[in-house]
């Protein structure tokens, strides 16, 4: 598993029963989407930023996945 996406699994409450099981809840499972949508906004935003105004690409991301601020 990528480390990062391991790291949010973690924050996310998932927990890792051994090498290919990990157990989490129904709202854990909503948690991670969250912060996957979450870091692609944070990294659209800021790739957008270094080449235009108001970092507009993340927002449309976490609007289209409905994920508030």
């Amino acid at each position: 598993m990528n480390e990062r996406i391991r790291q949010l699994a973690e924050q996310s409450g998932f927990v890792n029963l051994n090498a290919n099981y990990w157990d989490c809840t129904s709202d854990g499972i909503e948690k991670l989407a969250e912060l996957i949508v979450r870091e692609c906004a944070d990294i659209g935003n800021k790739a957008y930023s270094d080449i235009g105004p108001y970092g507009y690409i993340g927002e449309k991301i976490k609007e289209h996945f409905g994920v508030e601020e």
